[in-house]
C-alpha cells in the first residue's frame, strides 16, 4: 500500500509539473492552442450553423444565383422528392453523423485537474514499418528522440521492422542509443497472425508486457510530439475505466498538399476524428467503426487478453472488436498525431481498398454501413447527372426537401472549410496557402469523395489478398 502511495504521489507531483505551466515549443502550442479551441466546440459550432444556415438558405431561394431551387408549397411530395429519397437519402445518415457529432462537447481537459489515480510501468512507443521508406522512419523517430526521456524515464522508443532490414536503422547513426530496435525473425512464426499483427504479435510477446505496461502504436510515418505524449501519460494514470485510447490524427506533416487529390480525399478522415471518433469514444466509449492503428494506445492488459493473432489486412480494427467484445472499453485522448497522405491517387485508392476489405471480411454491420454509404456516393453521382440531363433539377420541390438540401450543403460546406482551417493552422502555412487550399478543397471535394466509392465497389469486386506498402515518402 505505501509503495502505491508513493508511487502516486510521485505521479501526482510529475502531472502537476507537466501542466502548470503552458507549452513552449510550435508543436506543443499548436496542439493546445487547438484543443482550447475546441473545448467550446459545442458552442462555436453550431453558432456557425445558426449563422451561415439563413444566408444559404436566401442564396438557394434566390432565382438570381447559380444555386435557385424553386419551391412548391402546395404540396408535400412529388415525384422528384419521392427519387431523391430512394436515390441520395440512404447514404447521408454516415457522413452527416460524423459532422454533427462534433457539436458534441469533447472536453480536452476534462483529466488535466484530476488526480493520479493509476500507476503504470512502462510506456512502449511502437513504430511498425517493413523497413523499405527509412527516409519515412527517420522523419518520424528525429523530433521525438530527444524528448522522451526528459517527459518520464518509464517511456521508451522502439522501431520494429523485419529482422532482414534491422540492420538499416541499428547502423543508422542518427538515432540516439536509447532506441531500441527489433527485428522479427523469418522463422517466427505464430498461430494466425500475418503482415502487421505478426510483428505486433511478436513485439507484445518479446517485451513480456505486464497489466500495467502500456503500448503506443504509430506508424512509419506518424509524428509526435511532447504534448501528445504528456497527454497519453495523463490519459493512462488520471482514468480506470478505459484500456484502450486514440485521438486525432491532421495530415499536414511532410509535403502538406503536394499531392492535391490524396490530400482533399483525407479531409473526411480529419473530420471524423473530430466528430464520430471523439463522440463514441468519450460518450458509449466503443468504436465499431474503426480505430486508428497509427494513434493507437493500449495497456498491456488488453494486449494480453486479445492478441494479435489475426491474419485480417485490417489488424487494429479486429483487434478492436475483439477488446469490446471481453468488455473493454475506449477512451479518447484529446491529442494530435500527425501523418502525411498518399503520394499519388493509386496509392490513395490501395488503402481505402485495404481498409474496406478488412472492414467487409470482418462481418460487422456498423463496418458494412460504412461500405454501403460510400458505395451509394456512385448512386448520387448518377442522380445528380440524370437530374441535370432531364432538367428535373429546374423543377419545384416541397418546402421540406428544400430544407433539408440547404442544411446539407451548409454543413458540408462550412465542415470542409473547418477541416481545412484547423489543418492549414495547425501546419503554419502563410494565409495565400490558407486561401489556395480552401478554393480546392470547396471545388473538388465532392468529386474526390467518388474515389472512396470507387475504392468500395473495388474492394467488393477485387478484394485486396495483401498487405501493400503505401509510398509516404
Amino acid at each position: 500500500m505505501a509503495t502505491i502511495t508513493q508511487a502516486n504521489t510521485q505521479l501526482n507531483n510529475t502531472q502537476h509539473q507537466q501542466h502548470s505551466t503552458r507549452p513552449e515549443s510550435w508543436e506543443d502550442q499548436r496542439s493546445y492552442r487547438i484543443c482550447q479551441i475546441m473545448d467550446y466546440n459545442w458552442i462555436i459550432i453550431p453558432s456557425l450553423l445558426a449563422i451561415l444556415y439563413p444566408i444559404a438558405y436566401r442564396l438557394f431561394s434566390n432565382p438570381n444565383t447559380i444555386f435557385y431551387v424553386p419551391i412548391d408549397d402546395t404540396t408535400t411530395w412529388t415525384p422528384s422528392a419521392l427519387i431523391w429519397l430512394a436515390m441520395v437519402l440512404p447514404a447521408k445518415p454516415f457522413h452527416h453523423f460524423s459532422m454533427l457529432a462534433t457539436c458534441w462537447p469533447c472536453r480536452p481537459f476534462r483529466l488535466t485537474n484530476k488526480p493520479a489515480v493509476r500507476p503504470f510501468n512502462r510506456l512502449l512507443i511502437c513504430l511498425v514499418t517493413r523497413g523499405e521508406q527509412e527516409d519515412v522512419v527517420r522523419r518520424s523517430i528525429l523530433p521525438v528522440q530527444d524528448i522522451v526521456a526528459h517527459i518520464d524515464p518509464k517511456i521508451s522508443l522502439h522501431i520494429l521492422t523485419e529482422e532482414v532490414n534491422a540492420h538499416k536503422f541499428r547502423n543508422a547513426a542518427v538515432y540516439a542509443p536509447h532506441v531500441q530496435v527489433h527485428g522479427v525473425p523469418k522463422s517466427y512464426t505464430p498461430r494466425f497472425a500475418k503482415h502487421k499483427a505478426r510483428s505486433l504479435e511478436w513485439f507484445r510477446v518479446n517485451m513480456c508486457l505486464r497489466d500495467d505496461d502500456w503500448v503506443l502504436h504509430i506508424d512509419e510515418e506518424t509524428l509526435i510530439d511532447a504534448y501528445l505524449l504528456r497527454t497519453c501519460i495523463t490519459y493512462i494514470t488520471r482514468q480506470t475505466h478505459c484500456e484502450i485510447g486514440t485521438g486525432v490524427i491532421h495530415y499536414n506533416s511532410n509535403g502538406y498538399f503536394s499531392s492535391i487529390i490524396p490530400q482533399i480525399g483525407d479531409l473526411s478522415r480529419v473530420q471524423d476524428d473530430w466528430g464520430r471518433g471523439q463522440f463514441l469514444a468519450n460518450v458509449p466509449h466503443r468504436a465499431t467503426l474503426g480505430i486508428h492503428g497509427a494513434f493507437f494506445l493500449a495497456s498491456g492488459k488488453v494486449e494480453n487478453a486479445v492478441s494479435w493473432e489475426t491474419a485480417h489486412l485490417t489488424e487494429d480494427y479486429w483487434f478492436l472488436l475483439g477488446a469490446m467484445k471481453k468488455g473493454f472499453r475506449i477512451g479518447w485522448v484529446p491529442a494530435i498525431a500527425r501523418e502525411v497522405s498518399p503520394r499519388s491517387i493509386g496509392d490513395y485508392v490501395k488503402q481505402r481498398r485495404r481498409w474496406y476489405t478488412g472492414v467487409r471480411t470482418l462481418g460487422q454491420w456498423e463496418g458494412r454501413w460504412v461500405l454501403f454509404a460510400w458505395f451509394w456516393g456512385f448512386v448520387e453521382l448518377f442522380y445528380n447527372i440524370w437530374t441535370l440531363a432531364s432538367g428535373t433539377s429546374e423543377r419545384a420541390v416541397p418546402r421540406w426537401l428544400f430544407s433539408v438540401i440547404v442544411f446539407e450543403w451548409t454543413c458540408f460546406r462550412l465542415f470542409s472549410f473547418l477541416t481545412v482551417l484547423v489543418q492549414d493552422w495547425d501546419a503554419g502555412v502563410p494565409f495565400w496557402r490558407m486561401v489556395y487550399s480552401q478554393a480546392l478543397a470547396q471545388l473538388l471535394r465532392p468529386y474526390v469523395d467518388l474515389l472512396d466509392s470507387y475504392a468500395a465497389v473495388v474492394s467488393v469486386l477485387k478484394p485486396d489478398q495483401t498487405f501493400q506498402i503505401i509510398n509516404k515518402s
